[in-house]
C-alpha cells in the first residue's frame, strides 16, 4: 500500500506563533515591540490594523494571502505605529482627502520606509516609497522626498500643502479638459484593489478613542472592560538596548526616531488643562471648512481659537550647548503634539536677542533657528519686550526654558511655566511661577 504525504496547513495562529518566532530570531527589536499587542481575529475587518489599546485586529484571509515574509513586514508595520504613538500624534489632524485620512497617508508612508529599510517586504498593495537617496513617493500627485529625514508631522505637512496646490491647478485646467480623469488605464482593477487604492493602503487605524474610555462593543473582546494603553516610551527604549547589545540596531528611522527618542516631556499630560481651555471647542463635520470643499478636501468646521503659545529661551552664557539642544527638542516635541497650537519664540539674556514667529507648529522652521547669547541672565528685559509688543494679549502662556540661576522681574507679564535644565535651581525661581517642570 502507498502511503499518501498529507499536507496539513498551519492556522491562522500557528502560523502567527511562527512568524512571531522567527522576527525574534531576525529583528530583535521589533520582536519586543509586538510581544506588547494583542492579536484577534476579526473577519469584519477587511485586512488588518491596529487601535491605540495596542490591539491588532485582522481578517484571516488577508493573512492567508500573504507571503511569510510579507506577513513579518505587516506585523512589523502594524507595531511601528504604536511604538510611534501614532495614534496620540494624529489628534487634530483630521484632514480626509476623497475619504482617505491625510494623517493615514502620512504614518504609512514613513513606516513603510522604516520597514523595508530594515531589509523586511511589504504588500505590493501598500503605500510603497522609493528607497533611493534616503527614500521618496510620488503620492497621487504629491512628491515626498527624504522621508529618512523627515518626521510624520513634516510628510502630513508636505502633503495638505500639494493637495490643495494640485486641486487648485486641476480645477483651472478642467476647463480646457474633458473632466474624465482617467482613473483607470484598463478599467480592468478588482473592487477590493481599488477601494485600497482609494483608502491608502494595506491596513486600517482606529486611533478614535481616547484613553481609559471602555472597550468597544462592536469589535472582539471583553466588552465593557477598561481598556489601558501601553507605555511606549518606556517599552521602545528597551527594546533599543536589546537590539544594540546583539548588534541589531534597527535601520531607517533617522530624525523621526532621534526627536522621538529624545523627547521628554509629556506635553499634552502637562499642558491639557490650560491648552484645553483655549484649545477648539468643537469639531462640526456637518459644516466643514467650505473654502476646500471645491477641492474634494474636508476639514471640520472648529468652533473656537486657535492656541497661542511663547517661548523664551534663556541663552545667558550659563547655559550649555547641550542645554540648548534639548530645549529645541521639547520645543519640537511640542508642536508635534498639536496640530492647532501658534509657536512664537524669543531668547535672550540681559537683553533679547532674537524673536521668531512659527505657524502651527512648522518642526522644519524651529530645527534651523539660530540661538544668540551668552551674556549675563536677567528676565526683566524679556518681560518688558512682551508687553511692549503686547504678546501678552490673545496669548495663553509663556514656557520658558532656563536653568534658574536669573534675575526675575517684580510682576510677571504673563503666567509662566519654567522648564528647568538638570543643574537648574528650582529654589532661585519667584513666587509668581506658574508650574515647574524639571528635564532630565
Amino acid at each position: 500500500m502507498e502511503l499518501a504525504t498529507i499536507k496539513k496547513e498551519l492556522s491562522i495562529a500557528d502560523r502567527l506563533s511562527k512568524t512571531r518566532y522567527k522576527i525574534w530570531l531576525r529583528f530583535r527589536f521589533f520582536a519586543f515591540l509586538i510581544e506588547h499587542i494583542t492579536f484577534i481575529e476579526n473577519s469584519s475587518d477587511e485586512t488588518i490594523g491596529v487601535d491605540r489599546y495596542a490591539r491588532c485586529f485582522y481578517n484571516p484571509q488577508f493573512l492567508n494571502r500573504l507571503s511569510e515574509d510579507e506577513l513579518i513586514g505587516v506585523m512589523c508595520h502594524e507595531v511601528l505605529h504604536l511604538a510611534l504613538k501614532h495614534p496620540e500624534r494624529g489628534q487634530g489632524r483630521d484632514i480626509f482627502v476623497g475619504g482617505v485620512s491625510l494623517f493615514n497617508v502620512a504614518i504609512d508612508i514613513l513606516v513603510n520606509y522604516i520597514v523595508l529599510k530594515n531589509g523586511l517586504k511589504l504588500p505590493t498593495c501598500g503605500i510603497i516609497p522609493d528607497m533611493a537617496d534616503e527614500g521618496s513617493i510620488n503620492y497621487h500627485g504629491c512628491y515626498i522626498d527624504k522621508i529618512e529625514k523627515r518626521c510624520v508631522e513634516e510628510i502630513y505637512d508636505m502633503l495638505k500643502t500639494q493637495m490643495i496646490q494640485n486641486k487648485e491647478k486641476a480645477q483651472k485646467e478642467s476647463e480646457d479638459g474633458d473632466g474624465s480623469g482617467n482613473e483607470s488605464k484598463d478599467g480592468k482593477e478588482s473592487k477590493e484593489e481599488k477601494e485600497r487604492k482609494n483608502r491608502g493602503g494595506f491596513d486600517s487605524h482606529d486611533f478614535s478613542k481616547k484613553p481609559g474610555e471602555e472597550g468597544s462593543s462592536d469589535r472582539p473582546g471583553k466588552a465593557g472592560k477598561k481598556l489601558r494603553e501601553v507605555n511606549w516610551d518606556s517599552v521602545i527604549q528597551v527594546a533599543l538596548n536589546q537590539a544594540k547589545q546583539i548588534g541589531q540596531t534597527p535601520a531607517g528611522f533617522g530624525r523621526e526616531f532621534d526627536v522621538y527618542q529624545k523627547g521628554f516631556i509629556n506635553w499634552r499630560h502637562v499642558l491639557s488643562r490650560i491648552v484645553a481651555s483655549a484649545s477648539p471647542k468643537e469639531y462640526n463635520w456637518e459644516q466643514p471648512d467650505k473654502r476646500l470643499i471645491p477641492f474634494d478636501i474636508y476639514i471640520p468646521h472648529v468652533v473656537g481659537e486657535q492656541v497661542k503659545v511663547l517661548f523664551s529661551i534663556d541663552t545667558s552664557g550659563s547655559i550649555s550647548k547641550d542645554e540648548l539642544s534639548k530645549y529645541i527638542t521639547e520645543i519640537i516635541s511640542l508642536a508635534r503634539s498639536f496640530d492647532n497650537v501658534e509657536l512664537r519664540i524669543i531668547t535672550h539674556d540681559v537683553d533679547v536677542h532674537d524673536d521668531y514667529f512659527v505657524g502651527n507648529g512648522s518642526i522644519a522652521k524651529i530645527k534651523n533657528i539660530a540661538l544668540h547669547g551668552g551674556g549675563g541672565s536677567d528676565m526683566t528685559s524679556l518681560h518688558e519686550y512682551i508687553e511692549r509688543k503686547k504678546y501678552n494679549q490673545g496669548r495663553n502662556l509663556l514656557v520658558s526654558f532656563t536653568d534658574g540661576f536669573i534675575t526675575y522681574p517684580n510682576k510677571p507679564s504673563i503666567d509662566t511655566i519654567f522648564v528647568l535644565s538638570s543643574k537648574g535651581s528650582i529654589q532661585s525661581l519667584p513666587a509668581w511661577k506658574h508650574h515647574v517642570i524639571e528635564l532630565l
